[in-house]
């Protein structure tokens, strides 16, 4: 249960990091320090841009060229970071930032690639309860903690969830 309350926590700490009166509008205040800002009017967009076939490689040029065709910055970009990988998506939420957009990380409990209508592999959400993946959590929150900037995580992406096994 400790473990189901400090993940939860993560998540809401990191979402509302992400969304405490902040949108992606980068300014540099006297001390330095990045925010983000609410705009006066209208409505931040973002995207799930298609990256190819592999939806955790985030480019440059794959943001830009979205972002031409429909004519507006977008505010947040989405990317994976499955757990097969057993890595944080560092470069990816890296280069989101850069670019002046609000990261969102589908943080996907499965391996790649993710096969749909399949019982849950080694990431089920009975071996996450159980604490076998305690050590990768606590790594990908640390690394998380290391970026230091607002983002949002989204707990098993596009809403797929594993399921229970008996």
């Amino acid at each position: 249960m400790r473990l189901v309350l400090s993940w939860l926590g993560l998540c809401v700490l990191l979402t509302t990091a992400g969304c405490e009166k902040h949108a992606p509008s980068l300014t540099q205040s006297s001390s330095k320090e990045k925010q983000l800002v609410v705009p006066d009017h209208g409505a931040y967009t973002g995207a799930f841009i298609d990256f190819g076939g592999i939806e955790d490689q985030v480019s440059l040029e794959g943001i830009e060229s979205f972002e031409q065709i429909v004519g507006k910055h977008q505010a947040i970009i989405a990317s994976s970071s499955f757990w097969g990988e057993q890595s944080f998506p560092m470069a990816n939420v890296t280069l989101i930032w850069r670019h002046g957009s609000l990261p969102l990380v589908f943080w996907s409990p499965w391996d790649r690639p993710y096969e749909q209508r399949k019982g849950p592999d080694r990431f089920s959400l009975k071996s996450i309860l159980e604490g076998r993946w305690n050590r990768y959590i606590d790594d990908w929150a640390d690394q998380a903690r290391t970026f230091g900037e607002p983002m949002i995580v989204s707990f098993c992406g596009t809403g797929n969830t594993p399921r229970p096994t008996s």
